[in-house]
């Protein structure tokens, strides 16, 4: 094979390649070892990872936690009354301003229809007097008020007609309640939801807690925003049934501050249970993993504890517990997650050596 000028240059090129290559390995040796070891060294002693009665404990020395910026703060104890989470819906109050003004219409005709058949009654009186004080008008201009007094008698039937069942039309579809408060033109309950200052929101409770349901306080806010809450005043049972939801159906009232038609609301409803004594887990200090609520305790210096938290019971700003907590412990508010990740490496050196 005759070698060209071309192939000659590529070889050449190829071996100044090479021979950098080899040079940059060569001098830098020395610099990559002592990284490569010091890494492991730092990882393999950076924290150790244990378990103390079924709790995970991680260790993590006190000049480690302040360069990685871990810092506790007091569990504060507090009472709560004894609580179940609800659920439900702001409902759509816009078919109920229908009927009212449907009703309200036909109640202003009702009133004019009474005038009306006054002033008719009123006529026929008057000319039959006429007609029986020696026949001062004729016969058939009495039997035209007479007719006319009929006609409007008639009218004032079919209107309260109409007002009755439109009344009962509000009781069956919205309860007794509510019916009570759309009959009355003058409800500020009306003008409040017109004006949404306040939403109507129905409630389904358990079938155990229904007889609480005008009994006991309720809270509600939208859900997943925990310094939206705003009690919740009982107005009736619901005639509608929550296609999403079991459970027994209440209607309430509730101040309509970011909530809007066809959101979803949570909130507590006492249980009258009294009053239980417990802690106040922060949501600075919880940490998710495994699809539950985590927390961690410092029990010393230099060593964590990771409990769980229980979290079917929100409050302000955290979730309250009665139980595996005591008040004036130290949990950790900032830095949680990197000793989960911690405690996580450690696992998976743990099975890697397997």
């Amino acid at each position: 094979m005759k070698l060209t000028r071309s192939h000659i240059i590529i070889a050449c090129m190829a071996l100044i390649i090479a021979v950098l290559a080899f040079a940059l390995v060569f001098y830098a040796r020395d610099e990559i070892k002592p990284a490569a070891s010091h890494e492991e060294k730092e990882v393999a002693t950076r924290s150790a990872v244990g378990n103390k009665e079924g709790f995970a404990t991680v260790s993590l020395s006190v000049e480690s936690q302040q360069a990685s910026g871990i810092a506790t703060a007091d569990l504060r104890g507090m009472d709560s009354k004894a609580s179940a989470e609800i659920f439900g819906v702001v409902l759509n109050p816009q078919p109920l301003f229908e009927l009212r003004a449907q009703y309200l219409a036909a109640l202003a005709q009702s009133r004019t229809q009474r005038i009306a058949l006054a002033s008719a009654q009123g006529e026929h009186q008057r000319l039959e007097r006429l007609y029986a004080d020696d026949r001062n008008v004729s016969e058939r201009a009495v039997i035209v008020a007479r007719t006319q007094w009929q006609s409007e008698q008639a009218k004032l039937a079919a209107v309260e007609q109409t007002t009755n069942t439109l009344r009962e039309s509000v009781r069956s579809a919205w309860g007794e309640k509510l019916m009570s408060l759309a009959v009355d033109p003058r409800a500020k309950t009306f003008e409040n939801l017109s004006s949404q200052r306040e939403v109507l929101v129905q409630i389904s409770l358990p079938y155990q807690l229904r007889e609480n349901a005008s009994k006991q306080q309720m809270t509600i806010g939208p859900i997943g925003v925990s310094d939206g809450v705003r009690p919740a005043r009982y107005v009736s049972p619901s005639h509608h049934p929550d296609t999403g939801l079991s459970g027994a159906t209440f209607l309430y009232l509730a101040q309509g501050k970011d909530l809007r038609v066809g959101m979803r609301v949570a909130g507590r409803l006492e249980t009258g249970g009294g009053e239980r004594s417990g802690v106040l887990v922060l949501q600075a200090a919880v940490v998710w993993h495994g699809g539950k609520a985590w927390c961690y305790v410092q029990e010393e210096s230099d060593k964590f504890v990771r409990k769980e938290v229980n979290t079917t019971e929100e409050l302000g700003g955290g979730w309250f517990n009665a139980e595996g907590f005591e008040a004036g412990e130290k949990v950790v508010v900032r830095g949680a997650q990197l000793l989960l990740s911690e405690e996580q490496k450690f696992q998976i050196r743990e099975e890697n050596d397997d």
